[in-house]
């Protein structure tokens, strides 16, 4: 291969080569945007979500979650995981108030409704989760 040809070749490589890679890239991003995870809880092991206003520490598929009945055609689900230090909250390692959910590592409190932090040393709230609630099937997909 000759030089001018070798170098035209290069050059060629070179330019196109960032052009199909920004194309790969944003198909596969576009794709994991539309692609999330859904988490189905069966229901039935908690009864306190039976009743308006009960919650839950529920672990799923590697996922720790608090579940609230908020009314009774709507499940709320909250991360069980606290953004402070990353201690569970609920089951043994906190505690589920009506008023409030306490994460006994450090003290923090947060609104059982909103997931927002009401005292702290969290300065943020619970990652809530979009829910789709089946009461026929007594069942709750979570979208994480």
């Amino acid at each position: 291969m000759e030089r001018r040809e070798f170098l035209r070749v290069s050059l060629g490589a070179v330019i196109g080569l960032p052009v199909v890679a920004s194309v790969l890239s944003s198909c596969e991003t576009d794709v994991n945007k539309v692609q999330g995870q859904v988490v189905v809880v069966d229901l039935s092991p908690y009864p306190a979500l039976k009743n308006v206003g009960g919650m839950a520490f529920v672990q799923a598929e590697n996922y720790s979650f608090i579940l609230r009945r908020s009314s009774q055609t709507t499940i709320v689900a909250f991360s069980a995981v606290c953004p402070h230090q990353g201690c569970l909250i609920g089951d043994q390692m906190g505690e589920l108030h009506h008023q409030k959910i306490i994460c006994i590592c450090h003290g923090a409190e947060f609104n059982p409704k909103t997931g927002a932090v009401i005292r702290g040393p969290a300065t943020t709230g619970l990652t809530q989760y979009q829910t789709e609630f089946d009461p026929q099937g007594n069942t709750v997909k979570i979208y994480v």
